[in-house]
């Protein structure tokens, strides 16, 4: 016996599992970190990793919380 998904369930968006709130505010501080260095890299080092200074920048910007 096969299961069988209705198809509207294929359009559903995929919830993610609730994070501990301690797990969560790391996650949140890391890319708050990790974008920051981002936006210091120089030129030639975004380069290297085909990155614009403008997606660095913008990368830098976004909020803690959009993981």
């Amino acid at each position: 016996m096969s299961a069988h998904l209705h198809p509207a369930a294929l359009f559903r968006p995929m919830r993610r599992p609730a994070r501990p709130w301690g797990q969560a505010l790391m996650l949140m501080l890391r890319a708050f970190r990790t974008r920051q260095t981002l936006d210091e890299l120089d030129d030639h080092i975004l380069r290297d990793i085909g990155v614009t200074r403008l997606d660095a920048r913008i990368e830098a910007r976004r909020a803690p919380w959009d993981l």
